[in-house]
């Protein structure tokens, strides 16, 4: 972070009727001097063993509000999402640096999804369930990652406010060689719908 060797990606999200973009993943990479561009895999793995997931986080909110000023500025009126942590949803400051973010640049909450992981979301914590509930309130977008990659609960799901659910890649690209993963991403569409995802 002092060295300004973090960088954010962008990951086009296209409306498949249209082939229009509608917005983009953030996508967090180290610029690293000797090894070039890193995943963030190493990166978060340092960023958890020094406690800084929450600083990182944090970084990454801030540029994705910074970019989505420079994004409006050249005519593009995107929404952007972000990935947080489980670390994050337990973390008492989210909400008020998100709301502060929302008045520093003077941008609608609404443009932004925060997109968390299976586990997380099916999490029975009463914390988790209540950032969920103030982040919905705020207008802000959750996503479910990686949907049907880990344990998928549908008794949480049914429960939970969610505005988008992205099936994970593993059935998609497999989708025209394997009949289960067709009914599977079927299984998805048909309960995204119930959900008005």
């Amino acid at each position: 972070m002092q060295q300004n060797e973090l960088e954010l990606y962008f990951q086009p999200q296209v409306d498949l009727n249209t082939l229009q973009i509608t917005g983009a993943e953030c996508l967090l990479r180290w610029n690293h001097p000797l090894d070039g561009v890193l995943f963030p895999g190493p990166l978060i793995e340092a960023a958890e063993s020094y406690n800084m997931m929450n600083e990182l986080a944090y970084w990454t909110f801030e540029q994705a509000f910074q970019n989505m000023v420079k994004l409006d500025s050249q005519g593009l009126n995107v929404s952007l999402s972000v990935n947080i942590s489980p670390t994050q949803l337990y973390d008492s400051k989210l909400i008020p640096a998100l709301v502060r973010l929302r008045d520093k640049y003077a941008l609608d909450l609404s443009r932004f999804e925060l997109e968390l992981t299976e586990d997380v979301a099916l999490s029975n914590s009463l914390m988790v369930k209540k950032q969920l509930h103030e982040l919905g309130a705020l207008g802000i977008g959750i996503a479910v990652d990686d949907f049907g990659k880990g344990y998928s609960n549908l008794a949480f799901i049914r429960e939970l406010n969610i505005d988008a659910l992205k099936i994970d890649k593993s059935f998609v690209m497999e989708l025209g060689d394997n009949p289960v993963n067709r009914a599977i991403i079927e299984a998805a569409k048909i309960i995204g719908k119930a959900k008005n995802c």
